[in-house]
């Protein structure tokens, strides 16, 4: 892999959006995000000093697998400052508009599809045509958050799929592959928050216990509870309401 392998807009990419520097350079971010919001790809473009250019490349590269947050990984001594706080306004720019990124796009919404997600029928021409491996709505989920939410969309996903892949009679049913959204996962933190506490407060009276919601994280809840023998009867009755798939950090 060369240093500059990220540089350059790629075929596919969710996000994007350019930053002009008074020094006349230009910085340029796109960017693809899993339906969990970890960063599948963050392509650059940069028009400056081909050194600053390999240090942005080692920035972008280090941010893949990540989760998407302006905290980005720090930079090495001497190199592109700029670059983090630049990210940081991306970042900032991206969740402002979240989670129907077609107004960063710019488009109509005449051949939008997934008003959950913002996803538009030439998202999902464009990213078959990638190369990429699309079987199924699950698969598209994965890459494009389309159909995802409220479900409403499948059908009109189905219609436009369909034509794109190839028929498999031995596959699953699609409703089979296509995963309902727990509860948990339609929540901000703050909503998930509230719901976890509520959930809590009826089993600490029910269970005569004393659990507390400490905080939350991605995708987890960070609790304390004395009583250690009753970790299982607290996770199912959270489970129960919020979801599976929620993971648990007792501290």
């Amino acid at each position: 892999m060369s240093d500059l392998s990220w540089q350059g807009q790629p075929d596919f990419y969710k996000y994007k959006s350019h930053f002009d520097l008074k020094s006349g350079e230009r910085l340029s971010f796109y960017l693809d995000l899993s339906k969990n919001d970890t960063v599948l790809s963050l392509h650059f473009e940069w028009n400056g000093a081909s050194l600053i250019s390999s240090q942005i490349n080692r920035f972008c590269s280090q941010l893949k697998g990540q989760v998407f947050d302006d905290y980005p990984c720090d930079i090495g001594e001497g190199e592109f400052v700029l670059t983090p706080l630049i990210y940081r306004q991306f970042v900032q720019e991206v969740r402002g508009i979240s989670p129907a990124y077609h107004n960063l796009k710019g488009r109509p919404e005449k051949s939008l599809v997934c008003r959950c997600f913002g996803v538009y029928e030439e998202d999902i021409h464009q990213l078959v045509g990638t190369g990429i491996s699309i079987k199924s709505l699950r698969d598209l989920g994965d890459h494009l958050q389309a159909g995802i939410g409220c479900g409403t969309c499948h059908q009109d996903l189905r219609v436009i799929l369909d034509p794109l892949i190839p028929v498999d009679p031995e596959s699953p049913k699609e409703e089979e592959l296509v995963p309902a959204l727990a509860l948990w996962e339609k929540l901000d933190p703050q909503s998930l928050a509230r719901e976890a506490f509520q959930v809590i407060k009826a089993w600490n009276e029910a269970n005569n216990a004393q659990a507390e919601l400490k905080g939350t994280k991605p995708g987890s809840l960070l609790l304390g509870l004395k009583d250690e023998s009753l970790r299982d009867s607290l996770m199912l009755s959270l489970t129960r309401e919020l979801g599976r798939g929620l993971d648990f950090l007792f501290i």
